[in-house]
């Protein structure tokens, strides 16, 4: 770094006992009106990003929950210049394929067109739960999750019009913001991720479309993990887009070619981040996979009636809503048994009694029940999934409600209520 930054190396150093910088990602599909202390800023590079003066306790804060905004590091909220400088066609389809936690999903979600629809992929267990859950609240329908490697998906050949490959990496430029990074980190472990990250790309690219586009991505300055990895794409097939950034933005360009750029802690405020563009010159061969049809579900219920372009289907003995259009590309995706799940869940019944899922009571405008409206600390005891002394219809299901925004479900039995708050997602802390 000191032959790399020269007169700037003792700033960037010191820029490592700095706080780290706090922002989010806002919903545009819930619009919030979330209010932020003075001294907060546009991100200039997206239109949705937040910079705050300070970091709230997200934990405290119901409209966190209800996936109205998410806490998304700066720095990577660029890669929606790639779509904003390269549009994709309005029916694209587009893979995340390292997305836990989900953030950058949730980028491209805000940025694809409205028709378009992404697979978010995961290949640790753990790990696509928190996705599963990120994407859940933040209540767009035109997405699926995955939980495999690169190499099953490749078999999806040419079907992509954009892959994101955020990829693993040596961490450094999460230094400040995470000191586990520090101690995993060694010149071995950067030469690992290098040919990890090779791997991982030559297994995916069949997977993109001829002309398709290709966002790489680390949190690392490492020239092995970025400028190497460029050499290699250069010599797979990949051409470099050139992107137009703000000088006043910070990053520095990090290729000849214009289309690499890195964010160094010292200049913008925000991680650590490397993302290049690609451009995919020629075609891979293609053979069709046999798929297998889902079972499908003549779904009723009082509480959802499912809009036109989608379909009741049962999957791992749960209800799920299926986009139709894609229906062809989900069968595939179970035909290659790496589905987490094929659509929104709805739910699923127990003999005749239907027990509505908590990602359903997330989707803006699909269920049809009525909302409990709660005070900030009954908010608060339903996401500890207790029970808050509130008033309520003697029986049936009503959404739990803060400022108007559902959090999940309740089941109201003679007068009491039963909180059918997730689990997995309920608050632990106490303050």
């Amino acid at each position: 770094m000191e032959e790399r930054l020269g007169n700037e190396l003792q700033e960037f150093i010191a820029a490592h006992e700095e706080e780290t910088p706090s922002s989010i990602l806002l919903n545009p599909l819930k619009k919030a009106d979330i209010s932020l202390k003075e001294g907060s800023s546009i991100v200039p590079w997206n239109q949705y990003g937040k910079q705050l003066r300070e970091r709230p306790k997200f934990i405290r804060d119901p409209l966190y929950h209800a996936g109205t905004y998410y806490s998304q590091e700066a720095s990577s909220m660029v890669i929606a210049q790639v779509l904003d400088q390269y549009p994709v066609p309005d029916n694209a389809l587009a893979l995340d394929l390292c997305a836990a936690p989900g953030g950058k999903s949730l980028v491209l979600l805000n940025a694809l067109p409205e028709d378009a629809f992404l697979i978010s992929n995961e290949i640790h267990k753990g790990r696509a739960s928190i996705l599963d859950e990120n994407l859940l609240k933040w209540g767009h329908t035109n997405h699926l999750i995955t939980q495999t490697d690169a190499k099953v998906l490749s078999d999806l050949t040419e079907s992509f019009d954009l892959i994101l490959v955020d990829a693993p990496c040596s961490g450094e430029g999460m230094f400040r913001k995470d000191a586990g990074a520090i101690q995993e980190w060694s010149p071995g472990h950067v030469k690992a991720c290098a040919v990890r990250q090779q791997g991982i790309l030559e297994d995916i690219l069949p997977a993109l479309k001829q002309g398709g586009i290709l966002i790489y991505s680390t949190c690392t300055y490492a020239p092995e993990e970025n400028q190497g990895i460029e050499t290699f794409l250069l010599g797979h097939g990949m051409s470099p887009l050139l992107l137009n950034m703000d000088p006043a933005w910070g990053f520095e360009s990090a290729s000849e070619h214009g289309h690499a750029h890195q964010a160094m802690i010292h200049k913008v405020k925000g991680e650590g981040f490397y993302f290049a563009a690609y451009h995919k010159d020629c075609a891979h061969p293609s053979e069709r996979l046999r798929s297998v049809t889902l079972a499908k579900g003549s779904f009723e219920s009082s509480l959802l009636t499912l809009p036109d372009n989608f379909k009741g289907i049962q999957f791992k003995g749960e209800e799920y809503a299926m986009d139709a259009e894609r229906e062809e590309l989900i069968c595939t995706l179970d035909a290659l048994r790496c589905m987490k799940r094929p659509g929104i869940p709805l739910g699923q019944w127990k003999g005749k009694d239907f027990i509505p899922a908590n990602g359903l009571a997330l989707i803006p405008d699909w269920p049809k029940a009525e909302r409990t409206e709660m005070t900030l600390e009954e908010a608060w005891a339903y996401l500890r999934r207790e029970t808050p002394p509130i008033q309520g219809p003697d029986r049936g299901w009503t959404l739990a409600s803060f400022q108007g925004y559902p959090l999940g479900w309740i089941k109201w039995v003679n007068g009491r209520m039963k909180n059918h708050y997730t689990k997995e997602w309920r608050i632990r802390s106490q303050w």
